[in-house]
């Protein structure tokens, strides 16, 4: 049985934040470096929260621990299972892509993976790096309580590479945006650490023949 997920009492202010000003800015320059690279479908977001990515990105799936979340998510037409990303309710090879965006450091990001390698061939990461300003920002807003961040264990960008590696990706692409200053929604190719937002896109090195 789950525990109950301390989110589901954040769920609609999380999700209105996408509405503000500065949320709704920073959700598009997002959606522009994830949509870089297109990957096969069907597909899954592991952490899909309130859907608001899965939505616009054709996700047609998505598992979360909160059901206050999944609630919203469902709104928006996505099929959601409420499911622990350590250990998906899924066949092996049930996807083609799955889909970590700002959910990997709320979770043990190798056991994760892991389960992302069993159902699926292909793994897309959006996160936010420990070591840019954006990341520090959050991390020392999490050792103050924070609500949602105190939830948080931000990764180095070294440290996502590093773990895809152990655990059997190899990576296809990667874009970096949100870098402070004037060049805000500056896209580049590659990981750059003082980036805010971070898209690496990811391929097992040795697919597994797909389940029947």
């Amino acid at each position: 049985m789950l525990r109950k997920s301390p989110f589901d009492s954040l769920a609609e202010s999380y999700d209105s934040w996408y509405d503000s000003g500065r949320g709704l800015r920073i959700f598009e320059i997002e959606l522009k470096a994830l949509r870089k690279i297109r990957f096969p479908h069907p597909s899954l977001e592991i952490g899909v929260g309130t859907g608001r990515f899965a939505e616009e990105l054709g996700i047609e799936f998505g598992v979360d621990i909160s059901e206050g979340m999944l609630r919203i998510a469902r709104k928006r037409g996505i099929e959601v299972i409420l499911a622990d990303a350590h250990n998906l309710p899924f066949r092996n090879k049930s996807f083609r892509t799955s889909y970590f965006i700002t959910s990997l450091c709320f979770l043990n990001a190798e056991t994760a993976l892991r389960e992302a390698s069993r159902v699926s061939d292909n793994v897309v990461i959006g996160f936010i790096p420990e070591e840019s300003p954006l990341g520090k920002i959050y991390a020392e807003k999490g050792k103050k309580g924070h609500p949602i961040y105190s939830h948080a264990r931000f990764l180095r960008s070294d440290e996502v590479v590093e773990i895809l590696s152990r655990t059997g990706f190899r990576i296809i692409g990667a874009f970096s945006t949100l870098f402070s200053g004037s060049d805000f929604e500056e896209i580049r190719e590659g990981i750059h650490p003082s980036a805010g937002f971070i898209v690496i896109f990811s391929s097992l090195q040795q697919p597994s023949p797909r389940d029947l």
